[in-house]
């Protein structure tokens, strides 16, 4: 399709998850710009003139897959020029991953809506990240969510990155025990509840923490997001280790989802004791599949994840987090 948004009348992907019901979640990329003139060459004489259609001379307008097409063979044709080795995988990643998040339906913690798939095509940002150039712009309006909340845990929220962003990083400091920033967690999505922390009065709180965040994409990290504060104490209760502590050893454990019940986002924490290949699904009552929320490899410790159900019914789905040699499942309501 081709435009920056989505137009009323325009076909869309009836299916809500691109990786397990293709078939039917088949939009992947959008096209900036639409209603272009074209001309068309009348038949038989050569001449090339304004496209005629049958009764006067009119402009021909490229909308649709009229329009994208043509502007996704010509970025793939540029990638292949740069590196001949990439493989149709490789360059529907680079495609996919570096489009912009335009338009205004919002996209899923996968990066993907119905409407306008994984985004406006952006053949600039494709071939930056392809040659190393690009670095990723720091997340924005990061804040505590939650502050002031006494006995929870910060709830920190922020701002996508405008540029192709596979993951953020989480990183916090306490500035009364002037200990410097240090990364806790790596999300997908664009929030983060620190578990390992809740939120006290100031007179008394052991401790002011301070977070920040980073985007990562493609091989390269993007400065710091602006910083977010809030008076806190250990977190005894969470029975949780402190992500930064290297001399904890990690066992594989899915700790549950939360909020449980949700109504639209939840997020999925579990720890695994070694790197490896990790794959995140949900399945329906029935065991059919519904989404694949993660696959790729992470490393050992702590991770959330986030689940987007807002295009799903209200019901009971089962999650199942894998691994190469441990797999553990639980279960969560949605209600709307």
């Amino acid at each position: 399709m081709g435009n920056d948004d989505f137009r009323t009348g325009w076909n869309h992907s009836p299916g809500t998850d691109p990786i397990g019901d293709p078939t039917n979640a088949f939009i992947d990329i959008a096209a900036p710009g639409d209603s272009t003139v074209a001309l068309t060459r009348d038949q038989g004489d050569g001449v090339w003139t304004l496209f005629n259609d049958g009764s006067t001379v009119t402009m021909a307008k490229a909308e649709g897959t009229s329009f994208s097409a043509p502007m996704v063979s010509a970025t793939v044709a540029l990638l292949r020029s740069m590196d001949g080795t990439l493989s149709v995988n490789d360059i529907y990643e680079l495609i996919t991953r570096s489009a912009d998040k335009t338009g205004t339906n919002s996209y899923d913690a996968n990066g993907w809506n119905q409407f306008m798939g994984y985004g406006r095509l952006d053949a600039g940002d494709a071939t930056c990240f392809l040659d190393g150039a690009c670095v990723p712009a720091a997340p924005t309006s990061l804040e505590i969510d939650n502050d002031g909340m006494i006995g929870q845990n910060p709830i920190l929220v922020w701002n996508r990155s405008v540029n192709p962003t596979v993951e953020y990083e989480v990183y916090r400091a306490e500035i009364v025990a002037s200990t410097p920033f240090s990364k806790i967690a790596t999300v997908t999505g664009t929030t983060y509840t620190d578990l390992s922390v809740t939120i006290s009065n100031s007179t008394d709180g052991d401790d002011k923490y301070s977070y920040k965040v980073k985007a990562v994409g493609y091989g390269s990290t993007s400065g710091f997001s602006n910083e977010a504060q809030s008076w806190g104490e250990e977190a005894f209760k969470s029975g949780l280790p402190s992500a930064q502590d290297e001399s904890v050893v990690y066992a594989f454990k899915l700790e549950g989802n939360h909020p449980n019940p949700f109504t639209s986002v939840t997020r999925l924490r579990f720890s695994i004791p070694e790197s490896g290949y990790v794959q995140v699904v949900v399945r329906d009552v029935l065991g059919r599949h519904v989404s694949t929320i993660l696959d790729r490899h992470l490393e050992e410790g702590f991770h959330d994840v986030d689940f987007d159900g807002s295009g799903l019914v209200s019901g009971t789905y089962f999650y199942t987090v894998m691994t190469d040699s441990n797999t553990e499942s639980n279960i969560m309501v949605l209600q709307k």
